[in-house]
């Protein structure tokens, strides 16, 4: 794996990777959101600690207390589960580019476990890759099916845009009467072999 930083006032980098390459933020998450997920982890550790302490109580009490206090652990344990999630997931959004399958992934990485996959895009002739600009810093963004918002693929100066718009291009939307990059890619590889 290969990081290649496009500029010094990018705020994106591009990881080289066997099957493609991937889009990922260089800016760190907002302060805010790190706050609030420390103190998700505190309230759900918390929360964790006093399930516990709940379900050592269950036995030897009488059958309505035991009852009771069974609820409240797995309450309790079901709100630290839902906290110690937000807690560890991740923030920053990283967009992955298969070019053996010919499609566009965005991906979040948590703190502690796997990736997990936020939406998959398959990639045809009806994509567009356009750079837009507002609030003093150009935006990439990939429109499918040429309607809609469109997605943010990375942020920052045109002029470290214009590559990656141009990489963009060329490794997925395919030219006039040629195959979907996937296919065009697999042919060249069964060729080889």
């Amino acid at each position: 794996m290969t990081m290649h930083p496009i500029a010094a006032s990018a705020s994106f980098q591009i990881e080289t990777r066997p099957r493609g390459y991937v889009i990922r933020s260089v800016g760190g998450a907002p302060l805010p959101f790190l706050i609030l997920q420390g103190l998700a982890l505190a309230a759900g550790a918390a929360l964790t600690a006093a399930a516990l302490r709940l379900a050592m109580l269950i036995p030897g009490q009488e059958e309505g207390v035991a009852v009771f206090h069974g609820g409240l652990a797995l309450l309790a344990a079901a709100a630290a589960v839902l906290l110690l999630h937000f807690a560890t997931r991740g923030l920053m959004v990283e967009v992955e580019v298969d070019l053996m399958r010919g499609e566009l992934r965005e991906v979040i990485r948590h703190r502690f476990g796997r990736p997990a996959v936020l939406a998959c895009y398959g990639l045809d002739s009806g994509t567009l890759v356009s750079i837009r600009h507002g609030g003093g810093e150009a935006s990439l963004i990939l429109r499918l099916g040429g309607d809609g918002p469109g997605l943010c693929i990375a942020r920052g100066p045109e002029a470290a845009l214009a590559p990656l718009r141009a990489r963009l291009e060329a490794d997925l939307l395919p030219g006039p009467g040629s195959p979907p990059p996937s296919r065009a890619l697999s042919r060249a590889l069964s060729r080889a072999a």
